[in-house]
């Protein structure tokens, strides 16, 4: 199997994590008053923060993708860090910026800390976009794996930082329920995302040992159609569980994103509409990170258009989300990426010169 391959699975399941937090948040955000006050489908994509933790293994399995299986003869950490600072930091920057400046003028004097705190990627205390929190744990992942590429010696740094909140659970169960960011253990230490990145390399150093799921293309559609439906339909039983635990109700959903990312590994990308499922995987990140902008924006103006259909609002909604962030990508996310790097790589090697 090529590695084009693996990659275009790969993009698809990032299309189908992205569109289950845009769903997430467009029901939240439409129930609102200002909006339509109507939850559209009665909560049940509330379960749609799903696609973070598919986000989160999906990263893990990257990782061991890119460094070929934690590979510390053949990967540089300064290049490793270097490639990742690039992938995310300055468009982050650009984004937060961008929100904070946009709300400053539309409501007036705001608190300027919770931008703060996520262009910085502070462990400890809210963060603005609320989305952030999510990519501050993901530069800490990075940052343990560039640490590990230093030598086979710094892998069980790696471990206990996979580990250590599985652990600590056992012992402390009120910390597994803790809020994100309350302090700074549960800053660093997050149960909901390190157990994600530790399944998803788990599922990359499997895959490198030729572990897959071999099965007929046509299956194709049978991923695409029912790895949502599937991760909605579990995440919503799991939140309303009282019977599992925190982390038993983790490792479960990790789980299923594992089986969902081990099939997605297979699949050949050949029909028009896979393409373009690969592009919005693509450009994941630009929507992920701007669709609460595109979501308020087409809420206001759909209600001053006096929309009645909610299904209509919401399906336009999606589409906004998705065209947004896909011109982001195409003609500002890439461009920084390109020249943060190349900037950032001739920067080194004038040092080592």
């Amino acid at each position: 199997m090529s590695k084009r391959t693996e990659i275009d699975g790969v993009q698809l399941l990032r299309a189908i994590a992205v569109l289950l937090v845009v769903l997430d948040h467009v029901e939240g955000m439409f129930a609102m008053p200002k909006y339509f006050g109507i939850l559209f489908a009665g909560g049940f994509f509330s379960a749609g923060t799903v696609g973070v933790d598919l986000f989160f293994v999906i990263s893990g399995f990257i990782i061991t993708y890119v460094t070929e299986g934690l590979d510390t003869k053949r990967n540089s950490p300064r290049a490793f860090a270097i490639r990742r600072f690039c992938r995310i930091i300055p468009f982050l920057w650009l984004c937060v910026m961008t929100h904070y400046l946009t709300r400053a003028l539309s409501v007036g004097n705001i608190d300027f800390m919770p931008y703060g705190r996520a262009i910085l990627l502070y462990p400890v205390g809210t963060v603005s976009p609320s989305q952030v929190w999510t990519l501050r744990h993901e530069v800490f992942f990075y940052l343990m794996v560039a640490i590990s590429l230093y030598g086979r010696r710094f892998l069980p740094i790696l471990a206990v930082f996979l580990a250590l909140p599985i652990l600590w659970a056992l012992v402390d169960s009120a910390y597994a329920q803790a809020p994100e960011g309350r302090d700074w253990f549960t800053g660093l230490f997050n149960l909901r995302a390190n157990t994600a990145f530790g399944t998803g390399l788990i599922v990359g150093l499997a895959f490198r040992n030729k572990i897959t799921i071999k099965y007929r293309s046509w299956l194709n559609w049978a991923l695409i159609i029912a790895a949502p439906v599937l991760l909605l339909v579990m995440a919503h039983l799991i939140s309303k569980s009282i019977i599992l635990t925190p982390i038993y109700s983790t490792l479960i959903v990790d789980c299923i994103c594992a089986i969902c990312l081990l099939v997605s590994l297979t699949i050949t990308v050949q029909t028009l509409i896979e393409r373009s499922l690969m592009l919005i995987g693509s450009a994941s990140y630009s929507i992920y990170l701007t669709h609460d902008a595109a979501i308020s924006a087409s809420g206001i103006i759909l209600t001053r258009m006096h929309m009645e259909s909610i299904l209509i609002s919401v399906m336009l909604t999606i589409v906004t989300c998705i065209l947004v962030g896909i011109a982001i990508h195409l003609s500002i996310e890439r461009w920084m990426v390109r020249v943060s790097r190349r900037l950032l790589e001739n920067s080194s090697e004038d040092n080592r010169s």
